[in-house]
């Protein structure tokens, strides 16, 4: 009866073993599907910001490329009457002098634009706020057109450069034929007769509110 006993004892303790063995191998089962289902979210997870990611990147160079009307120099050229760049005719564009770059401010900033053209004789030109001094930091071009066989004068009888080193306003005047002039320093008078059929008037006020204010422009028969 002792043998069947231990016996018995022995055969409960081995199902106990067995029981534990599949437990344990249950529970690594369950951790080794959790670790793997996590690893398939973390996965799905990075795809997606991923995909996000370039979706964005897409949209930002579509955002670049919109409104880009053609390649290379035409292009361009598109581009930059988008953004609001005035064309100097025969003009290839280039820094001005004194501050860096000042002169070309022009092309971004035309807060009043005026056209001579031949049909016309002559036509006065006006700063902002005449008979008043122009405000600070304003910049305005005119573009005067003649026809062949006209010169064109301009005659500015009550004019004020303020000088500053190295120009506080000036006047810059680009010529059909790609040559350039600046004027600062004067003082109520200003005569010039040009060569050319066409050009390009820019003035600009500097910070102490001085500046600009009636020119004539005159086209007048070549001799």
């Amino acid at each position: 009866e002792e043998k069947k006993e231990k016996e018995k004892k022995k055969k409960k303790k081995k199902k106990k073993k067995k029981k534990k063995k599949k437990k344990k191998k249950k529970k690594k089962k369950k951790k080794k599907k959790k670790k793997v289902a996590k690893k398939k979210e973390a996965a799905k997870k990075k795809k997606s910001k991923e995909r996000k990611i370039k979706a964005k990147e897409r949209k930002v160079k579509a955002k670049k490329t919109k409104g880009e009307k053609g390649k290379g120099e035409k292009g361009q050229r598109e581009k930059g009457k988008e953004e609001g760049e005035e064309e100097v005719p025969g003009k290839k564009k280039k820094p001005g002098k004194g501050k860096k770059g000042e002169e070309d401010k022009y092309r971004r900033i035309v807060d009043q634009s005026f056209q001579l053209k031949y049909n016309k004789t002559n036509a006065t030109i006006q700063s902002v706020n005449y008979p008043n001094d122009a405000s600070a930091n304003l910049t305005q071009t005119w573009t005067i057109k003649g026809k062949s066989g006209y010169k064109i004068r301009l005659e500015c009888s009550d004019i004020r450069l303020f000088w500053a080193s190295p120009c506080g306003d000036w006047v810059l005047i680009f010529k059909y034929n790609g040559n350039e002039e600046q004027k600062c320093d004067v003082d109520f008078y200003f005569k010039k007769t040009f060569d050319t059929t066409q050009l390009v008037m820019v003035m600009k006020t500097g910070i102490w509110d001085r500046g600009f204010t009636a020119c004539v422009a005159w086209l007048i028969k070549d001799k």
